[in-house]
């Protein structure tokens, strides 16, 4: 289809738009049935995605240790929109759309259409995959990069909304002054201090599948959890013995893409970006206080969390394309549903809560222009 909001989101004969298609999914926990594995395959569906989530949502991007000193830039592309924030003269951070929405490219490539991340030369579109932050002090290799996401005249470029938590980053693209306040009543002052340590290491680990799958999997195993908060979900996570016996990790999902794993001495933040429907990146940082003795056990505790989730949730992955690959061989055959777990009842209530919420009217702002944007 176009990506033309205007015209809506159709998908499998259905209006994904129509709060009707939606309905069973959107049951009391003891009769919901699963949602519609289109959520999980849908290019269709990515491109919803990028209007009510990624371009509405605050979104985590990484953390105050990746851009420490003046001029630094962290790169990131949320939806098909690829942004950046700098470490500015004062001290404050400064969001912005890159100089190159399309990167080096006239148009959109067939090949960058498919809602897979390509691997590009020129890595400051919305179509690429990101490159990690960029220190202003390395001048060797800094000019020219930069060069890619601020161009000439940074203070010409659309700006977006940058909020700061302790040293959590997140942005919003819906406008250059959004509201944190909701936000930030979803952070509570030990989810903040946890990441205050000093951070050990990171790493990028590419998850192959979908990103909404990533927490399903993380939380599967739970038999209850919650916040009080409808954007929020929280649990003790059940891990194996370490060295000196059983680690509790407590895990906190903020909807939609930051994971903030916490157990004694040490803590991480995973963030999910999605580079393929089939594949979600994990942005991943751990903290640790180097005084504490225990906290090489919890670091190990965090990493045995991540590679059981990463398990889990590739193998939930090849699940879905086996049953779809057998519908395809058996048109008869009736997708499994069996009865939705409490987490996954309320993965699927907050993404379609997105949306039917999505404003359907096209507004002034820059951002939301069809004919510039989607036209492509």
């Amino acid at each position: 289809m176009a990506r033309r909001p205007d015209i809506g989101y159709f998908e499998d004969d259905l209006d994904l738009l129509d709060a009707s298609t939606w309905s069973n999914a959107r049951l009391p926990v003891e009769q919901a049935e699963h949602i519609n594995t289109l959520v999980y395959r849908s290019l269709t569906f990515s491109l919803l995605e990028n209007e009510a989530i990624w371009t509405r949502d605050w979104i985590f991007i990484g953390t105050t240790d990746d851009i420490p000193d003046e001029g630094d830039l962290l790169p990131y592309t949320i939806g098909n929109h690829g942004i950046h924030v700098q470490r500015m003269a004062d001290g404050t951070l400064e969001g912005r759309f890159n100089n190159a929405q399309h990167g080096g490219c006239r148009v959109v490539p067939q090949q960058c259409q498919s809602g897979s991340k390509t691997k590009c030369s020129f890595t400051s579109c919305g179509y690429s995959r990101d490159r990690d932050a960029i220190s202003a002090s390395d001048a060797e290799t800094s000019t020219a990069l930069m060069f890619q996401y601020v161009g000439l005249r940074p203070e010409r470029l659309l700006r977006v909304s940058v909020a700061q938590a302790g040293k959590l980053i997140f942005v919003n693209l819906d406008g250059p002054d959004k509201d944190f306040a909701n936000r930030a009543a979803d952070l509570d002052a030990g989810m903040v201090s946890a990441v205050s340590r000093d951070r050990t290491s990171k790493a990028w680990l590419e998850f192959q599948c979908n990103w909404k799958s990533v927490g399903e999997a993380m939380f599967g195993a739970v038999a209850t959890a919650g916040s009080g908060k409808p954007d929020v979900l929280s649990a003790m996570l059940q891990t194996s013995d370490g060295e000196n016996g059983p680690v509790e990790v407590f895990a906190t999902w903020l909807y939609p893409n930051l994971f903030l794993l916490r157990a004694a001495g040490a803590a991480c933040t995973i963030g999910i970006q999605p580079t393929a429907l089939g594949k979600a990146m994990c942005r991943i940082q751990y903290f640790a206080d180097a005084a504490d003795a225990g906290s090489a056990s919890s670091l190990e505790a965090l990493v045995r969390v991540i590679a059981q989730t990463r398990e889990t949730a590739e193998q939930a992955q090849r699940n879905l394309v086996s049953q779809e690959n057998r519908q395809l061989v058996e048109p008869g055959i009736s997708p499994a549903n069996g009865r939705v777990s409490p987490i996954e009842h309320w993965a699927q209530s907050v993404l379609i809560d997105r949306l039917m919420t999505m404003p359907r009217t096209i507004a002034d702002d820059p951002l939301y222009q069809p004919l510039k944007h989607y036209l492509i």
